[in-house]
Order: structure tokens, then C-alpha cells, then sequence
């Protein structure tokens, strides 16, 4: 008896909140919180409407207020909080616009508290310095508060453990390399008991902008002398000793031409590792007397062009196009090498095959180092103190070895002297220079007898579990 409520709902784009106000009187409603909880959830979801709650514990003295708010207010709060909302109590007029500010402002779903989110891409993985954010804030009473993550991807966001305030004063950040921003504005519009004439209007905060101070990274390349050399390098390691900075800002590239232009140097047709700056550079010519290397097959794009296999390569280089086995004159296509395309003057015929046309090309006997470098911090210098590497070539490489019988090695004979009747055991370690493993479901047992082969097949000698012996026959 004496419980009275006033409940209403507000809808505002698709959203809705659930109001609530009560005395501090006993609760006889038929339903429990539990059910009051499930009825607001199954509305748009769970916690997708905010139950509000305000409850009015003003009584005199102020002290029994604040003892009864401490005893009759836990059913108020759990319902506030399993639905998304918040329950505020009022224990004395004194605090009246403030428990008004509170309750219709700053309240999650509160007609007053708004809040909105957005993603900041930078373009690149960039140092960030600071970030600045321009609030609008009216009234004394109105508020705003923000929150930041942080990624490289756009996936897997970093959330920063800090509400910022409407401060307008820069929030500033150190060693932070990151590409994506995303921001958590809450804004809070201050209501008060005071009547206000007809024709004013709350105006509410606003954030008129953010500003992000950053590094954006610099690219710079540094290119060494270009070599001579009888055959070109097929496989390079580049080892750059460099200051303390990230691995990504050195990369490696090789042309096989006296180039400055960095698509030569590093391209999908060169193959790299991130492992000591390892670059792989294709064999793509073929001559019977060197090496029997395949005539690389050129891809139908449409009716006109082909692409190459591998991809790109070095303007400098000699090409030869053959079509079925015979040499293509160069008046009848036009080649573009840094896009890996062969565009030819006449129609592909429909049933065209990979290999009916071919390429091969030969790189001139010079390669020249290059290094892409990317500065990321106005303050901390990229310095390189030198540069190593190695290479090898095709020139006199071994063939590879696809015949070669495998061998028996680390093999044991026990026991060491033999009497009669003693059975004879071999262990062995297999080794296959090809890497195959040994099938025992094709072995075969060879005996020999004074240093001659025996066909028998036996796998003992005098041993009672193989008899009859064929070596050494009973008499």
C-alpha cells in the first residue's frame, strides 16, 4: 500500500527507453523484477531498452532518507542494470537540479545523453603525436567525454583504458605507430528545475572537430653502384646494419640493369624473404648448352595480350616470343616489361593452349643493389652504418640428382666375432640424398660367400629359424 509509479516510454530513431519514477514505498506488483527484466529484454533485445528508473526517497530528517535509500533501492538498481539503464535516487530537495540534470541528461538512454562512434583511417601505419578535440559546450550543466582504440588493420582494435574530457586541450601520445582511429563520443545536454520562457530552446554540446597531429612516414631510396658480371645473380641476401628501428622500414630490391627505378628492383616477379633481406631472381632463358631451363609460357588475357608466367621484368633485358617453337618476328608484337605483358598485332586463336606462345629472357650480366627506406619520426633519424651481401648463380651449379641410389650408413655388425651357429645382425642408418623415405615393402636381401654373391635370399647364416641353410647346407 502507498507504492505509486509513473512509467512511460520515449522513442527517438529506432531507439526506445523505458522511464520509471516510484516513491520509496513497499513494491505489491504481481510481477517480480526478474519478470520485469525478461518483459523489457524481449522488447528489441537484450539491453537494447534502457529501463530509467528515478526513485523519490525525500524524507525528514535527511539522514533517514539516506538509510532508507541504502535498504529499498537494491530491486530498483537490478532492474536498471540487466536492461541496459540506470537508477538514480533523489534523498533531498536540496539536490533537486541536480538529480534533474542527472536524471535527464546523463543516464545512459536519457533524453539528454546521446553518444556516437566513428573510425579514423590515416592512410598508412604513422607515429602518432597528439590528438585535439574541439567541444562546443553551452551550459554549465552539459558535458562531453570521449574514448579512443587503436589498430593497424581495421580489425583488432587496442582500446585505451581512459575517458578524455571536453577539455579542447591536446591529448599527446609516445612511440604509438598505428593507421586507424576510432573514437567514442558521449555528449551530455544539462537540464534544471528552473522554468525557462516558451521561446528558448536548450541548446545542446557538439563536437565540432578533432584535430591528429602525426608523423607521416617518408619514403626515400638509396641505390649502390651497379655491377658487372659474367652470369647474374640468381639468389641474393642483403644484410643492412641500421640503428634501432622497425624491420619494415628497410627493404631490399635487385635489378639486373643499371636502373633507378624501384619497380625493377622489387616486383612479383622476384620472389623476396623476409629472412636477412633474401631476394630470388628467375632463370627465364633458355639455351640448350647452358642450362634446360623451360621456354616460360605466356597467359591469354584477352584477344590481344598475353602475360608472362612470372610477371615483370627488366626493361633492359633481350627477349625472344616464340610462337609454337618458332621465333616470333618482334614487328608483330609490342611488349611492355613492367607490367609483364606481351600485347601481339593479330587475333588469339580461340582454342589457345598456355604454351602455344613462349618467352624467354635474358637479363644483361649486371645487377645493382637498392634499398627503399621509410622514415617514420621527424625526431628519430633512420641512420645505416653499411651494407653486406651475398649471391649466387647458376653458373657451374651441379645438376640435380633425381637417380642417385641411396646408402647405408653408420652400419653395425653384431656380435663382433662370430662362433658357430651364432646368428649375424646388420643395423643400419638409411640416407637419400633426395630426401625420399626408405620403403621397406621392396627390399632385398643380397648374400655373399667368400666375396661372392649367393642367390638365395637368405637373412641368416647357421641360424636353426632359417633352416635349411642355402649357403651352408646340412649334410
Amino acid at each position: 500500500p502507498g507504492h505509486k509509479f509513473f512509467r512511460w516510454s520515449l522513442s527517438r530513431a529506432g531507439a526506445i527507453w523505458e522511464y520509471l519514477l516510484t516513491d520509496n514505498d513497499a513494491n505489491l506488483s504481481i510481477n517480480s523484477e526478474n519478470d520485469v527484466i525478461r518483459y523489457v529484454n524481449e522488447i528489441d533485445g537484450n539491453k537494447k531498452v534502457p529501463l530509467i528508473s528515478g526513485n523519490l526517497a525525500i524524507v525528514k530528517p535527511i539522514t533517514l532518507s539516506v538509510k532508507a535509500n541504502i535498504s529499498d533501492t537494491e530491486s530498483l538498481n537490478k532492474m536498471s542494470f540487466w536492461t541496459g539503464g540506470q537508477s538514480i535516487t533523489l534523498v533531498s530537495e536540496d539536490f533537486l537540479d541536480e538529480i534533474v540534470t542527472t536524471f535527464y541528461s546523463e543516464a545512459v538512454g536519457a533524453l539528454g545523453y546521446g553518444t556516437f562512434e566513428f573510425t579514423a583511417d590515416l592512410g598508412e601505419i604513422v607515429l602518432l603525436e597528439s590528438i585535439t578535440t574541439n567541444f562546443d559546450i553551452p551550459d554549465s550543466r552539459s558535458n562531453g567525454t570521449w574514448t579512443i582504440a587503436f589498430s593497424n588493420d581495421g580489425y583488432e582494435f587496442t582500446v585505451i583504458d581512459k575517458t578524455y574530457l571536453s577539455t579542447n586541450t591536446p591529448v599527446s601520445f609516445e612511440n604509438k605507430y598505428i593507421r586507424y582511429i576510432k573514437f567514442n563520443v558521449i555528449l551530455l545536454t544539462g537540464f534544471s528545475e528552473i522554468p525557462v520562457d516558451e521561446y528558448n530552446y536548450v541548446i545542446p554540446p557538439s563536437l565540432i572537430s578533432i584535430e591528429i597531429k602525426y608523423n607521416q612516414s617518408r619514403k626515400v631510396y638509396l641505390y649502390l653502384n651497379s655491377k658487372d658480371q659474367n652470369t647474374n645473380p640468381s639468389q641474393m641476401i642483403v644484410s643492412v646494419n641500421a640503428n634501432d628501428i622497425d624491420s619494415d622500414q628497410i627493404k631490399a630490391g635487385l635489378a639486373k640493369s643499371d636502373s633507378h627505378n624501384w619497380q625493377d628492383y622489387a616486383n612479383d616477379s622476384q620472389p623476396s624473404i623476409n629472412q636477412n633481406g633474401k631476394i630470388f631472381a628467375p632463370v627465364r632463358f633458355r639455351d640448350s648448352a647452358i642450362n634446360s631451363v623451360e621456354k616460360e609460357p605466356l597467359i591469354k588475357i584477352d584477344r590481344f595480350a598475353l602475360r608472362t608466367f612470372y610477371g615483370p621484368w627488366d626493361p633492359e633485358a633481350s627477349v625472344v616470343v616464340y610462337e609454337k617453337d618458332e621465333i616470333l618476328s618482334s614487328r608483330e608484337y609490342k611488349l611492355y616489361p613492367r607490367e609483364g605483358l606481351v600485347i601481339l598485332s593479330s587475333v588469339l586463336s580461340y582454342d589457345y593452349k598456355e604454351k602455344d606462345y613462349t618467352i624467354s629472357i635474358l637479363n644483361q650480366n649486371r645487377y645493382k643493389l637498392g634499398l627503399e627506406l621509410i622514415n617514420k619520426s621527424s625526431t628519430d633519424q633512420l641512420e645505416i652504418y653499411g651494407i653486406g651481401y651475398l649471391y649466387t648463380t647458376n653458373d657451374q651449379l651441379v645438376p640435380p640428382i633425381t637417380k642417385e641410389s641411396p646408402e647405408a650408413k653408420d652400419v653395425v655388425l653384431t656380435p663382433d666375432i662370430a662362433t658357430l651357429y651364432d646368428p649375424i645382425e646388420l643395423s643400419y642408418t638409411y640416407f637419400d640424398i633426395n630426401y625420399d623415405e626408405e620403403d621397406k615393402t621392396d627390399e632385398h636381401v643380397c648374400d655373399y660367400c667368400d666375396h661372392k654373391r649367393v642367390q638365395c635370399g637368405c637373412e641368416g647364416f647357421g641360424d636353426f629359424v632359417f633352416e635349411p641353410d642355402p649357403v651352408m647346407p646340412w649334410d
